[in-house]
C-alpha cells in the first residue's frame, strides 16, 4: 500500500491553510486596532509636547517681565528714592522723572500694556503719564482688592480682568502682577504691572498655527485667559504651569489626525497583502518539503510491518501493526523503570552531597563542587548560597500531643510545604532536608541582589501557612549569603546560631543574623538601672507602679539579647525587690518569701522562652504588690498614709512642709506618723521628701537653664547651700557638675 503524494499534498493544504487565512486576518484586524490606537496616543503625546512648550514660553515671557521689574526698577536705589517723593526734592522734578522711568521701561518690554505705582504714604498713583488720587484713578478696586490680601509678594500673575485708567475709559483685557515696593525694608507702596491678552493671544499664536492647532488657557480659578484656533476640536492634552498656576490645553483639528490615521491604514493594507502572497507561498512550499520525509516514514512502517516476524498473538487478525505496539509498550516500560531507579539513585546522592556541603565534610574541591551540584540541578550561574533552618516550636510538647503517626503526618505537610516554598521563585528552588528530628534545613541559590529578601518573604508565607492550617508555629533562621559552595556550612552554622537566640528574638517567625547585629548592648545596663526604680516604687505603691513595671518588662520583651542577658535582668529586679520588701516591716518579708519569692525562682529556673518567663514574673509581681496593699489595709491606715503621701507629692516644694505640719492636718501624733509611714513605705519622712525634692530638682537641671538658686527654692530650699549639701547626699554630684555633664 503506497500514500499518494499529491493527495498527501492536498490534505496537509486543506489542514493548515484555513488556519493560516484565519490567524493572519485576525492578525492584521488586531494591527489595525492597534495602530489606530497607537495613533490615537502619538496624536496625544505631540499635544502634551506642544502643550508644554507653549505653556513654558508663556511663563518664560512672564518670568522675564518680572525678572527685569526687580532688576530695572525694585532693585535700583535711584527708583526707590523717586517713588519715596522725599520732601528735600523737588516733587514735580521727581514725579516726571519717575514716569519717564516708567514710559522707557514700557518701550524697552514692548509686551507691558500698562506700568503705574501705587502710594501708601498720600494713597496717590503714578502712571506714564500722569499722578492721580485712588479714588480718580480708574482701577481702584483692584488696588483696594490687593491691599487686603496678605504675602502679595507671593502671588502670581492674575487672571483676565477690565484695567482703565480713568473711569471714561473703555476698558482693556489684561493679566497682571503686582509687587510690593519696599522703602526702609517696610512695603512702602505698590507696582502694578499689566500684559494685555491680545498681546498674549499673538505670541500663543506664533508658537502654534492657529489653523490647525486649538489652544487654550485658563487661571487657577478656571476662568479663560486666552483662546486659539478653530472651535470643536477635541482637547488631547493640558499642562498648568507651576509658576503662572495658568493651564494650556491643547489639540489637533479632526482632519489632521484623520489623516495620519489614513496613511497608517494605507502602509498596514500593502503591508499585509505582501504578507499574505508571502505566507501562502512558504506555507505551500513548506508542505511540500515536510511531506518527503513523513512519506518515507510511513513507506518504511509499512516495509517493517510486512517483513516482520510477529508473535503468534500479535499475527491473528491480520494485524499488522501487533508487533510494533508490542515492542513499543516494552521500550516504555523499561525506560520508566530505568527512570525511576535513576530517580532514587539521585535522590540518594544529593542527600549526601547536601549533608557534607552543609557540614563541612567535602573534601573536593570548590570546582568538584560545583560540578556535582550542577550534575544535580544547579546551573553555574548562581551568584551565591544561602542556608536557612526551620525549627518545630516546643518539640517537647509536640511530641506529648500527637502519636507517632500523626506526628509522622504533620512533619510530612511540614516538610512539603517548606520545600514548595521557592514555588514562587522559580530560580529559587531549594534542597530540603531533616538536619534534626525537630529541623529542616534549606539550601537557596542566590541570584541578584533582591534574591535574599524575597527568599524570607517565601519563608514568612510557609510559616504563617504552617501556623494557620497545620497549628504549628516554626522558626526559621537565615543565615548569610555564601559565595562559594564550599562556604555554605559557614551560612548553615550562622542559621543555627540566630536560632539558638529565639528566646530573645521570639518564636513563629523569621529571623537573621543582622537581628543580633542591631542590638544595643548598653541598653541591658539602662534597665539595670530602671529595674531598681520599679522595684522602690513597687514598694512605695506609688501611684502608677505597675504602668512603670509594664513598660520595663516591655523593653526587656524588645531585647534583641541572648538568653542569658535577659536572665540577668530578671535576676537584677527580682533583687531589688528582695531589697526594697527588706526595708518594710516583718509581715511584708515574711509574705514575700514565704508566698512569692519560691515561685519566682520556679519561673526564672523554668524551660520556657526568656519573654515567657519575663512575663509569669510580671504577673507575679504584680500580685504580691495586690497582696501588700491588702496587708496595709487590713493594718487600719492605708488609705490616711496614702493620702499622706499624695499629699507630700503635691507639696513637696512648701518648705514649711514637716512632720508636725502633716500631724496637725491629718489629726496624728508626730511619732505615730513618722512610724506608720515607715512601715507602710519603708523609708523615713525626712528621707522621703528629701529623695523627691531631689528628683524635681534633677529633672529641671537636666531639661531647663533656670539657674541653681531659682531651682532650690521651687523644690523647697530656701538655702542654696543646704540644697547642694542634699543633692550632693543623694546623686553623688553637686547640681553644678550634674548640669554641665
Amino acid at each position: 500500500m503506497r500514500l499518494d503524494r499529491q493527495r498527501y499534498d492536498r490534505k496537509l493544504l486543506v489542514s493548515y491553510l484555513p488556519i493560516f487565512l484565519s490567524v493572519f486576518m485576525a492578525l492584521v484586524l488586531f494591527i489595525m486596532l492597534g495602530s489606530m490606537y497607537l495613533s490615537r496616543e502619538t496624536i496625544k503625546r505631540e499635544s502634551l509636547v506642544m502643550a508644554k512648550f507653549v505653556n513654558a514660553a508663556l511663563d518664560r515671557e512672564l518670568k522675564l517681565l518680572e525678572d527685569v521689574l526687580h532688576t530695572e526698577l525694585l532693585d535700583k536705589s535711584r527708583f526707590i528714592v523717586l517713588t519715596r517723593l522725599n520732601p528735600t526734592h523737588n516733587s514735580y522734578y521727581s514725579t516726571y522723572e519717575l514716569s519717564v522711568m516708567l514710559r522707557e521701561f514700557r518701550i524697552d518690554y514692548p509686551l507691558i500694556d500698562s506700568i503705574y505705582i501705587y502710594r501708601f504714604s498720600d494713597q496717590s498713583v503714578q502712571t506714564i503719564n500722569v499722578t492721580s488720587t485712588l479714588e480718580r484713578f480708574g482701577d481702584r478696586e483692584f488696588i483696594r482688592a490687593a491691599l487686603k490680601k496678605e504675602h502679595i509678594d507671593s502671588t502670581s500673575w492674575t487672571g483676565i480682568r477690565e484695567y482703565r485708567e480713568f473711569d471714561g475709559q473703555a476698558p482693556v483685557k489684561v493679566v497682571t502682577l503686582i509687587r510690593s515696593i519696599p522703602i526702609m525694608r517696610e512695603p512702602g507702596g505698590l507696582i502694578v504691572m499689566n500684559v494685555r491678552q491680545s498681546d498674549l493671544l499673538k505670541l500663543a499664536e506664533r508658537l502654534a498655527d492657529p489653523q490647525s492647532t486649538a489652544v487654550t488657557m485658563e487661571d487657577a480659578s478656571g476662568q479663560p485667559v486666552l483662546t486659539s484656533g478653530p472651535d470643536h476640536v477635541r482637547i488631547d492634552a493640558s499642562d498648568t504651569s507651576a509658576y503662572s498656576g495658568y493651564t494650556v490645553r491643547l489639540g489637533y483639528r479632526e482632519n489632521v489626525a484623520s489623516g495620519i490615521l489614513k496613511t497608517l491604514t494605507v502602509v498596514f493594507i500593502v503591508i499585509a497583502s505582501i504578507l499574505l502572497a508571502a505566507g501562502t507561498l512558504g506555507m505551500i512550499l513548506a508542505t511540500r518539503k515536510i511531506s518527503r520525509p513523513v512519506q518515507a516514514v510511513v513507506s518504511k512502517l509499512e516495509r517493517l510491518v510486512a517483513d516482520a516476524k510477529l508473535p503468534p498473538g500479535a499475527k491473528s487478525g491480520g494485524d499488522e501493526f501487533g508487533f510494533l505496539e508490542q515492542v513499543l509498550e516494552n521500550m516504555i516500560r523499561q525506560a520508566a523503570e530505568f527512570e525511576q531507579r535513576h530517580k532514587e539513585l539521585a535522590v540518594v546522592k544529593r542527600r549526601v552531597l547536601f549533608a557534607e556541603l552543609r557540614d563541612g565534610g567535602f573534601t573536593g574541591t570548590e570546582q568538584e563542587a560545583d560540578a556535582q551540584m550542577a550534575a544535580n540541578g544547579w546551573d553555574s550561574g548562581v551568584g551565591g548560597y544561602l542556608m536557612a533552618v526551620a525549627e518545630l516550636d516546643r518539640y517537647d510538647r509536640f511530641t506529648k500531643r500527637f502519636t507517632e503517626y500523626d506526628q509522622s503526618l504533620l512533619k510530612f505537610a511540614l516538610f512539603n510545604v517548606l520545600a514548595e516554598c521557592g514555588a514562587k521563585l522559580p530560580e529559587a528552588q531549594p534542597w530540603v532536608d531533616w538536619a534534626a528530628p525537630h529541623q529542616v534545613a534549606m539550601l537557596f541559590p542566590v541570584r541578584g541582589r533582591s534574591a535574599p529578601e524575597d527568599i524570607r518573604h517565601a519563608l514568612r508565607e510557609a510559616a504563617d501557612w504552617i501556623e494557620r492550617h497545620l497549628k504549628l508555629t516554626v522558626t526559621i533562621a537565615v543565615g548569610s549569603v555564601a559565595q562559594e559552595a564550599k562556604s555554605i556550612h559557614r551560612s548553615y552554622e550562622e542559621a543555627r546560631h540566630v536560632l539558638r537566640c529565639k528566646h530573645a528574638l521570639g518564636a513563629g517567625r523569621v529571623i537573621g543574623p543582622e537581628e543580633l547585629e542591631s542590638f544595643d548592648r548598653t541598653e541591658p545596663m539602662g534597665l539595670i538601672g530602671k529595674a531598681r526604680d520599679v522595684a522602690e516604687s513597687f514598694r512605695l505603691a506609688a501611684p502608677g507602679w505597675k504602668d512603670a513595671m509594664n513598660r520595663w518588662f516591655a523593653e526587656v520583651g524588645r531585647l534583641k539579647a541572648p538568653e542569658d542577658r535577659i536572665d540577668l535582668l530578671l535576676q537584677c529586679l527580682l533583687y531589688h525587690i528582695r531589697r526594697e520588701v527588706e526595708l518594710l516591716s516583718g509581715e511584708f518579708e515574711r509574705v514575700w518569701n514565704e508566698e512569692f519569692a519560691p515561685e519566682a525562682e520556679r519561673f526564672l529556673s523554668g524551660a520556657l522562652l526568656a519573654v515567657e518567663r519575663g512575663e509569669a514574673l510580671r504577673e507575679l509581681i504584680g500580685m504580691a504588690g495586690s497582696r501588700f496593699a491588702l496587708i496595709r489595709e487590713e493594718a487600719g491606715h492605708a488609705a490616711v498614709m496614702g493620702d499622706v503621701r499624695d499629699y507630700i507629692d503635691r507639696h513637696f516644694a512648701d518648705p514649711n512642709l514637716s512632720l508636725a505640719s502633716l500631724g496637725d492636718r491629718f489629726g496624728m501624733n508626730t511619732k505615730t506618723l513618722s512610724r506608720l509611714f515607715k512601715e507602710h513605705f519603708g523609708e523615713n519622712f525626712v528621707d522621703y521628701l528629701m529623695r523627691r525634692r531631689i528628683a524635681e530638682a534633677k529633672q529641671l537641671l537636666m531639661e531647663t537653664d533656670v539657674p541653681i538658686q531659682v531651682i532650690s527654692r521651687e523644690v523647697g530650699y530656701e538655702n542654696a547651700l543646704s540644697f547642694t549639701r542634699a543633692f550632693k547626699r543623694m546623686e553623688g554630684v553637686t547640681p553644678l557638675s550634674l548640669r554641665k555633664a
